[in-house]
């Protein structure tokens, strides 16, 4: 017989497929599109398997759910769809793509249940562009987890209107997003913006948002005239903190840009607290201004922005706080405006500016805002270059209060003085000598190094 539905001199018996792996051989000719010779049921397609176990399951159903095709999971058990919400409910893998290939929605976008259980979803090709200041793209709600993977070779695109994130990462959920694909995720505004790129709405915070692979862009924009970019490009919305940031792979570029801008490229919206680790990969923050004042840091604070805590350790960083008109207040890595900065860097290579074309540079490179106090910055390693107020690292211009704390005891740099033991204006910790680096580092741009002293030795390089 036909394997499924009927057996010799029987007759047919109703089939319905709209979903699952499959062994049998898929049909060519009068049969192609089927399984076992059999059409699965309206809408629903047949494709080769998408999942890590293909070679033994080489067959796959998709199904259609409004805009999208849903391969993996049952419908009414692992995933839902309805008033336009495709809802992950499970951990079974599943991948999500658009009813007709390259398109995207105007209407449609898809949320995480809050669960308890990690969502497994990959994006292959998915394009959702939505427009009502609280439409939300890809929301992964309070309390639920996501495995985001992008799919090889597919482009991604998550729109979201101004009050929300383009990939809603709430205080209380988390998401890990890797693959080898990319991601586009934006909050834009027509006047004001007010969420996360990458993290939270407007109001809120950012949950754990963890980057391990993919080429992802992030970004809060404002596109009115004299308006507001107030999220950060991954992190918090307005008023909300950056979470928890971790990038340990892949290409990632971040930025809050309007006429206005008050959010990091990544951290804080215009709002506190979080914390941003950056181990590994390729990554760009910036927060940039179009007309007005650039007041959020590269990576750091937003405007008025403290408490945001940055840790480098390795990967190649470029941050900076931008402006084209007016002021650039926030620094490269640090505090935003009127804001100190807790800035620790012990490996990588690091360039951290605040730059300005026409008005004044206000902030450090790495340290404090404009007008910010207190903060620390520890520096053990890695391969620094800097451009700011003063030297570049330690105070934002004309800081209040307690100065930045400074402590310098390794790394490679791009400006010092041998003779005056600084680099960048600063002197190192206690017992640490600036010397000439080597030959290669200094053809790399990188003549001056810190060495410690241990007993009555001289360490050059770790930490």
């Amino acid at each position: 017989g036909d394997a499924i539905g009927a057996c010799l001199y029987s007759s047919k018996v109703p089939v319905s497929i709209t979903g699952g792996l499959f062994v049998g051989v898929l049909g060519d000719g009068a049969s192609a599109g089927t399984v076992y010779k059999v059409k699965p049921s309206e809408g629903c397609v047949v494709r080769e398997s998408p999942f890590e176990d293909k070679d033994a399951y080489p067959y796959a159903v998709a199904a259609p759910a409004g805009d999208f095709m849903v391969t993996g999971g049952a419908q009414g058990v692992d995933y839902s769809y309805g008033s336009n919400v495709l809802e992950l409910r499970t951990g079974t893998p599943m991948v999500v793509s658009m009813k007709a290939p390259g398109s995207t929605t105007s209407t449609d976008r898809i949320a995480v249940s809050a669960s308890g259980k990690a969502a497994n979803v990959t994006l292959e090709g998915v394009g959702i562009e939505l427009s009502g200041e609280k439409d939300c793209a890809f929301e992964i709600r309070s309390g639920a987890t996501a495995n985001v993977t992008l799919a090889e070779g597919s482009d991604n695109l998550l729109v979201s209107g101004a009050s929300r994130a383009g990939l809603e990462v709430a205080g209380e959920a988390s998401v890990t997003i890797g693959g080898e694909g990319s991601l586009t995720a934006k909050c834009f505004g027509k006047a004001d913006a007010y969420g996360a790129g990458i993290g939270g709405g407007a109001n809120d915070a950012a949950g754990s948002i963890k980057i391990t692979g993919g080429t992802v862009t992030a970004s809060c924009k404002s596109a009115g005239e004299g308006k507001t970019a107030f999220g950060a490009g991954i992190g918090g919305g307005l008023n909300g903190s950056a979470g928890s940031v971790r990038i340990s792979g892949g290409e990632v570029v971040a930025s809050s840009k309007g006429a206005d801008a008050k959010g990091a490229g990544i951290g804080g919206g215009d709002g506190v607290g979080g914390e941003v680790s950056i181990s590994g990969g390729t990554v760009i923050a910036s927060c940039e201004n179009t007309q007005g004042d650039a007041l959020g840091a590269g990576i750091g604070g937003g405007s008025g922005g403290s408490d945001v805590n940055v840790s480098i350790s390795g990967g190649t960083v470029d941050a900076s706080c931008e402006s084209t008109q007016r002021d650039a207040r926030g620094a490269g890595i640090g505090g935003g405006d009127s804001a100190g900065g807790n800035v620790s860097i012990s490996g990588g290579t690091v360039t951290a500016s605040c730059r300005n074309v026409q008005g004044d540079i206000r902030g450090a490179g790495i340290g404090g805002g404009f007008c910010g106090s207190g903060g620390n910055v520890s520096i053990s390693g890695g391969r620094i270059s800097v451009v700011g107020e003063g030297g570049g690292i330690g105070n934002g211009g004309h800081y209040e209060g307690d100065p930045v704390d400074v402590s310098i005891t390794g790394g490679l740099f791009g400006d010092g003085k041998v003779d005056g033991n600084t680099v960048y204006g600063v002197t190192p910790a206690a017992g640490c000598l600036v010397l000439a680096s080597s030959a290669a580092d200094i053809a790399a741009g990188y003549p001056y190094a810190v060495t410690g002293l241990a007993g009555d030795f001289k360490v050059d390089g770790g930490e």
